[in-house]
């Protein structure tokens, strides 16, 4: 009896796992998607900001040197994951944790338009394939930390309500922890192929 409640458990986690995950991909699809429809179709002073901001990055990618390509492409994210670790450690952060792969896809979706909404070109293909891999592996970074953000808040807020939950939280403390040190391992290695992509596909563009 215990063991089928045992998998029971754990095929109802892991459903809840890929819902969230599903969640939390949908969010980010629609960041893009705004991001791309602010650009193409919304004349407004927000639009021109993501214009030109998104130009700069690439204009950056185009002429910064290695260390300035290599910083900026960590802190983007960077700067996400941290967001997302310090949201998880809050109660009822779980909306504004829904925010962030929306925050990251509208600025996906800006600088992909930026690229592929003009005239096909020798240069538009060289900044896709420079940008495209950087930009996928921030999103799906950022979607990972979001879930695991979610995930914390979830058991914060449950330890809250029922004591006997608190056994273990040390434990899903260091496991959080870990997790997001493993998330910052690949934000650094996409950051150091963004640069190499940079350097050898636009350096001369």
């Amino acid at each position: 009896m215990r063991l089928k409640d045992s998998q029971k458990n754990k095929r109802t986690s892991s459903t809840h796992g890929l819902t969230l995950f599903a969640a939390l991909c949908s969010s980010a699809l629609f960041g893009a998607l705004f991001g791309a429809l602010c650009c193409l179709y919304i004349d407004s002073q927000l639009a021109e900001t993501l214009k030109s901001a998104e130009e700069s990055t690439l204009a950056l990618r185009r002429s910064g040197s290695l260390p300035e390509i290599l910083f900026y492409s960590l802190l983007t994210t960077g700067a996400y994951l941290l967001i997302a670790f310090v949201l998880g450690l809050c109660l009822v952060s779980q909306p504004f944790e829904f925010l962030i792969p929306f925050s990251k896809g509208v600025s996906g979706g800006v600088i992909l338009t930026e690229i592929y909404g003009g005239e096909f070109s020798k240069l538009a293909a060289l900044k896709a394939a420079a940008v495209f891999p950087g930009v996928f592996i921030s999103i799906v970074v950022t979607v990972l930390a979001a879930r695991e953000a979610v995930y914390m808040s979830n058991r914060l807020f449950a330890v809250c309500t029922q004591d006997k939950l608190v056994n273990g939280l040390q434990n899903r403390l260091k496991l959080y922890v870990t997790r997001f040190l493993g998330l910052l391992a690949i934000t650094s290695v996409a950051a150091a192929l963004d640069t190499v992509l940079a350097i050898l596909l636009l350096g001369s563009a």
